[in-house]
């Protein structure tokens, strides 16, 4: 039985929601953890943008967003980039954290989409069904690792669905639309 989350002051909920965030990025970047190379180089790209600032970590306290989400917004040469924790987070990967491993890797793959330039105004379909993919890959990978110990994983309707679309994760997507996820570099000005 889970015991219930205790009342926190709102600079303490802040401090554990970002850590509760950071412990499944770094879950799943970690080969130790999560044995999926694609994921874990998919997720530490997000992890070294985060990191270095050129993708801000939100919390979204006036409840904008739902879930774990990525956006970005250009104006000119200017970009903003942010992904954004839902003020509820903390009861979210409480709850079912086996949903934010892949509501992270959605996101990460829309990250990395940002990052290498793949975004543009007409492609959001092609972005939405490689984040799916990659969020399948990650939920298969999860179910190899319960099989493994002996247990079994109890998906919501959304993961069905989306293991019912990309049965083989990434291998289930065309060709053309899987790349392999570039090492970070440091921004040049200039």
């Amino acid at each position: 039985m889970r015991r219930e989350l205790s009342p926190q002051s709102p600079e303490e909920y802040l401090r554990n929601t970002v850590e509760a965030f950071n412990t499944c990025v770094n879950f799943l970047r970690n080969p130790n953890s999560f044995p999926n190379q694609q994921i874990n180089k998919l997720v530490t790209l997000l992890w070294q943008l985060i990191e270095n600032k050129e993708i801000h970590l939100v919390l979204d306290i006036r409840r904008r967003f739902r879930e774990l989400s990525f956006y970005y917004e250009r104006s000119g040469y200017l970009t903003t980039s942010s992904l954004f924790l839902p003020l509820d987070f903390l009861k979210q990967a409480y709850e079912n954290p086996i949903y934010q491993f892949g509501s992270i890797v959605f996101n990460a793959s829309k990250v990395r989409d940002y990052y290498t330039g793949k975004i543009t105004e007409k492609n959001e379909p092609e972005i939405e069904r490689r984040a799916r993919g990659y969020e399948a890959e990650a939920l298969l990978t999860l179910q190899k690792m319960a099989k493994e110990r002996g247990g079994t994983i109890e998906w919501t309707p959304y993961q069905e669905n989306v293991l019912r679309e990309y049965p083989q994760g990434i291998a289930s997507l065309p060709r053309h639309l899987v790349y392999s996820t570039p090492v970070w570099q440091p921004p040049r000005y200039g």
